[in-house]
C-alpha cells in the first residue's frame, strides 16, 4: 500500500483524489489540543475527517436509509463493517438481510465493548450527537464520520450544497427540477430524495 504525510491542509483532497492512498500526519504533538508550530494534535487530525488506518471492521450506526446505504457502498468497495441500531424491536426486511446477513446487525443498546471493536463510526443523520454511547464513542477517541464525509472523499461530479433554517427541500427540489428542465442530469439528496452515496451510483 502507498502511505503519504502530508501538510494537514492537503489531506482531505489527497484522500478524495486518490482513493487507493492511507495519509497520514507529517508530525504529531504530544499535547491533546491545538496547532503548534509545525505540529496538530491527534484530535485535530481526527478533525479532518480521515479514517484511522485499522484492521478492525467498521461501524454503522442506524439502519435507515442512509445506514442501509453505506452498506451497499461498503459492500461495493470490499470494506468489513458491522451496523448497529438502537431499535430492539427494528423489523428488518428480507431484502436487507439477504443483503447484509444477520451477522452483521445488532440490535440494542450499544455496549461499551462493542464500542471496542472499532475504530471508525459512521453515524446515521437521523441519530443524536447527544446519545450517550456517541459520548463514550468520542471519549474513547474513535473516529467518528457521516455519509457526507465518504461521499465528499468520493465525489466525481459538481455539487450544490443547500443548508439553513427553513425552505431548504423546497429549494432543492426546485433547483433539481431547473436544472434538468435545461437540459442538465440532476438529482437531489441527502436530507431529500436518494441517500448521499447512492448519488455516486
Amino acid at each position: 500500500c502507498t502511505i503519504i504525510c502530508s501538510p494537514s491542509i492537503y489531506l482531505k483532497s489527497l484522500k478524495r483524489n486518490n482513493e487507493s492512498l492511507f495519509c497520514g500526519a507529517q508530525d504529531v504533538s504530544s499535547y491533546k489540543e491545538g496547532a503548534y508550530t509545525g505540529e496538530l494534535s491527534a484530535s485535530m487530525l481526527r478533525d479532518n475527517n480521515i479514517m484511522i488506518l485499522s484492521k478492525l471492521p467498521i461501524a454503522i450506526i442506524g439502519l435507515g436509509k442512509t445506514g442501509i446505504s453505506i452498506a451497499k457502498y461498503f459492500d461495493k468497495n470490499k470494506v468489513d463493517y458491522h451496523i448497529y441500531d438502537t431499535r430492539s424491536n427494528l423489523i428488518i426486511s428480507k431484502k436487507i438481510l439477504n443483503q447484509i446477513g444477520t451477522k452483521k446487525i445488532t440490535l440494542g443498546p450499544i455496549s461499551i465493548e462493542s464500542i471496542n471493536d472499532h475504530d471508525n463510526f459512521i453515524v446515521s443523520p437521523g441519530v443524536t450527537l447527544e446519545h450517550n454511547f456517541i459520548t463514550k464513542i468520542k471519549s474513547a477517541n474513535k473516529n467518528i464520520q457521516t455519509d457526507i464525509d465518504l461521499f465528499d472523499q468520493e465525489k466525481r461530479k459538481n455539487v450544490l450544497c443547500i443548508t439553513g433554517s427553513n425552505g431548504k427541500t423546497t429549494v432543492t427540489l426546485l433547483l433539481e427540477h431547473i436544472l434538468n428542465s435545461l437540459g442538465k442530469k440532476a438529482k437531489a439528496g441527502g436530507n431529500v430524495g436518494l441517500p448521499a452515496l447512492e448519488l455516486l451510483e
